[in-house]
């Protein structure tokens, strides 16, 4: 599949050949790569010692002003503090007031970098939920994909950004389609996942990211569970202390009835709650999977009172609320306790989860789910 029907480009030609063979002046000083695989690992104090000291060494490249933004979003993905916040928004002002002073410093494209930066600024919005300028931080995104389409330049990274809008944005109500596509969005599944599955392979600063939505999306929206697991059990050989893909991983494990598995992978976590390894918003996401687990085992009533569990915490993230009270709805419906299931929906819908999500969920407050098992 040719990504974004643009094979007719020959500079485009070009900057993949020089991507494929590894002469990109695009990729990332490994020094800064180190700092975001011990990022990824949950390794934070190691990793900004590692960006500081390559920023010092190098106060004029602008990777190391790229690299510390994208940590920063990890940090603030782990904690949504105000602190947290103030860091991300502050660093992306301090690097793109570097890109517009330093064109082309330490070999990256201006253009490229504003769009990286662009980018994680609305990504950052988004965790905030400050949607009217996630909004315009997007279509500022975009638009910048496309310049550095037009001129031919085409770092790996471009895969991840243009894959994640391609993919998002195909799952948005068909109704706002034609907007989009007038703001030069291209709603398209297929091509935005293969983007996505390419920059899992291919990017720089963004391959680590592009491996976890890789994952959530083939679980939750493609049901693609063997491309998952083998992509999770990739990326956990080499970050073994990432919660994300430990999760989903567990996850991948109930729903393809290797239950035994599952269960020997959340006992570990059993002592961990009062140790500080699950914190914030993983506390509420382990409650979750014991959950899943006692709905894969056919306790729906034990797993009702954990999803319950888990949704009183504050540090829940929207689209993990929507998926449980989604499931929720199911075994209450099959309990016997309709009503409950109806407020289970009507909270899945008018949430911030996955489109497909909401629809199901509505569908569902209609007419009662009938299976005869949860869907685990």
């Amino acid at each position: 599949m040719e990504f974004h029907k643009i094979k007719k480009n020959t500079g485009l030609l070009l900057s993949l050949f020089m991507v494929l063979t590894g002469i990109s002046a695009f990729s990332a000083p490994i020094r800064v790569d180190d700092a975001i695989q011990l990022a990824y690992n949950l390794k934070f104090d190691q990793a900004e010692e590692v960006l500081a000291e390559y920023r010092s060494e190098n106060p004029a490249d602008v990777w190391g002003d790229l690299g510390q933004v994208v940590y920063d979003f990890l940090k603030v993905k782990q904690d949504p503090g105000d602190e947290n916040f103030n860091r991300i928004f502050s660093d992306l002002k301090t690097a793109e007031d570097k890109v517009d002073e330093t064109d082309n410093s330490g070999g990256v494209d201006g253009t490229f970098a504003a769009c990286f930066l662009c980018y994680y600024r609305m990504k950052s919005y988004a965790l905030s939920e400050r949607w009217i300028h996630t909004a315009a931080s997007a279509v500022e995104a975009r638009k910048l994909s496309v310049e550095l389409l037009e001129r031919g330049n085409f770092p790996p990274e471009m895969y991840f950004i243009l894959g994640e809008q391609d993919y998002t944005t195909s799952l948005a109500p068909d109704y706002l389609k034609p907007l989009l596509k007038g703001l030069n969005f291209s709603p398209d599944q297929a091509e935005g996942l293969a983007g996505i599955a390419r920059a899992a392979k291919e990017g720089g600063l963004t391959r680590y990211e592009a491996n976890l939505m890789y994952i959530s999306s083939c679980i939750y929206i493609e049901k693609d569970y063997d491309s998952a697991i083998r992509t999770a059990e990739s990326f956990l050989g080499e970050f073994p202390g990432n919660l994300s893909v430990r999760f989903f991983y567990i996850d991948l494990l109930l729903r393809t009835g290797r239950l035994s598995e599952a269960e020997k992978l959340l006992s570990f976590y059993e002592t961990a709650p009062g140790s500080g390894e699950l914190a914030g918003k993983w506390l509420p996401r382990y409650i979750q999977m014991t959950g899943n687990l006692c709905n894969a085992l056919g306790d729906y009533n034990s797993a009702v009172e954990l999803y319950r569990e888990s949704l009183s915490f504050d540090e829940i993230s929207g689209y993990t609320a929507s998926e449980i009270n989604l499931e929720m709805g199911k075994l209450l419906d099959i309990t016997g306790r309709r009503q409950e299931a109806i407020a289970a929906y009507k909270a899945c819908y008018q949430g911030d989860g996955f489109t497909l999500h909401k629809d199901e969920a509505k569908e569902l407050k209609k007419d009662a789910y009938s299976a005869d098992r949860g869907s685990y």
